[in-house]
């Protein structure tokens, strides 16, 4: 597997026109939208668009992650729902010639707080709404794109995941 881009910059420095973006949502959506049809700035008053806004039938509530579709088959996409749900993704598997599609399987009420490359990190750790920080110790086996992933922490009566930070 190759080295996957870590910072946007970085994602996006050769991004060509002709280049398909994909936008993953909270709501486990992916949207596909062409490079070539975001609107340029042209004068330092142009304040840009707001990426939710680019993309006809947006109905997630707000955008997780954008993702070129220059980036290599086998990188691995790392998805994490509110329930502590895991999972991981090839790359290729998202490469669908369709407009919108889900990314996940989401359980009733539950939503995605992550989504991004896992970038060579081996486990994650698991920040909850309680404040205390729960690691997963053993690596997140691969799934399909239509899965809901694995359990990565049970979770008491009330506390959610509220973030994630990889680990290598």
């Amino acid at each position: 597997m190759q080295k996957s881009a870590t910072t946007p910059e970085e994602l996006f420095v050769k991004t060509r026109t002709d280049v398909t973006l994909y936008f993953l949502g909270n709501r486990a959506g992916v949207y596909q939208l062409c490079a070539g049809d975001i609107p340029e700035c042209r004068s330092a008053k142009d304040k840009g668009v707001i990426p939710e806004k680019l993309i006809r039938d947006f109905s997630d509530d707000y955008l997780l992650c954008v993702l070129p579709s220059t980036l290599p088959d086998d990188e691995i996409l790392l998805t994490a729902t509110e329930r502590g749900m895991l999972k991981c993704s090839a790359f290729a598997e998202y490469k669908i010639n369709r407009k919108k599609y889900e990314s996940a399987l989401l359980r009733d009420g539950d939503k995605l707080i992550y989504a991004g490359l896992l970038g060579g990190a081996s486990t994650v750790d698991m920040l909850l709404s309680d404040g205390k920080k729960k690691p997963r110790k053993d690596p997140i086996p691969v799934t399909g794109r239509r899965t809901y992933g694995v359990r990565g922490i049970k979770l008491p009566e009330g506390v959610t995941v509220t973030a994630i930070a990889k680990r290598k």
